[in-house]
């Protein structure tokens, strides 16, 4: 079947709103060489650190990244259960996706998880090989493998990837 161009379906797309991106923590396990060993586990350091790139964005609006942290779970709660946020995403333990989808189905929010996922390692052409091998060991086999940053792929630069294979 052979379409007009007046036949063709289109997509319209409509801007959500405010929507609401839930991160349990953020962290860094591999770095280049020229920086020093990191270790971030501080919420409010991760989010700092993304308010302060997004802000460097010339062109999003003032306004349209809104970041705020907490130790509790109150806040969160807030954003699921308001009407005024359309659409939730959150990266976390299956326990707590769970509860967030039903809440968030009472009011049909569009709802994004990653339970439990399969982090990447982003192995450096810089990268200290002998310092990174026993981080990629521990990171697959640390609780099984049942833990949202365990690694399920390793991206190696080009030039590492013989030493790696």
């Amino acid at each position: 079947m052979i379409l007009r161009r007046a036949e063709v379906p289109r997509l319209r797309y409509t801007p959500l709103g405010m929507t609401g991106a839930l991160l349990v923590r953020g962290s860094t396990n591999q770095h280049p060489k020229s920086l020093p060993p990191l270790r971030v586990s501080s919420r409010a350091l991760v989010a700092t650190l993304l308010a302060e790139m997004l802000s460097e964005v010339g062109e999003l609006p003032a306004g349209c990244v809104n970041i705020f942290t907490e130790s509790g779970a109150d806040g969160a709660k807030l954003l699921v259960s308001s009407p005024h946020v359309p659409a939730i995403s959150f990266t976390g333990s299956t326990a707590v996706g769970r509860a967030i989808a039903i809440s968030g189905a009472e009011q049909f929010k569009r709802m994004g998880f990653e339970l439990g996922g399969k982090s990447p390692h982003l192995i450096f052409a810089d990268a200290d090989i002998e310092a990174a091998l026993p981080r990629i060991e521990k990171s697959l086999t640390v609780f099984a493998g049942q833990f949202c940053m365990t690694a399920g792929r390793l991206l190696v630069h080009r030039s590492l990837a013989p030493a790696l294979s």
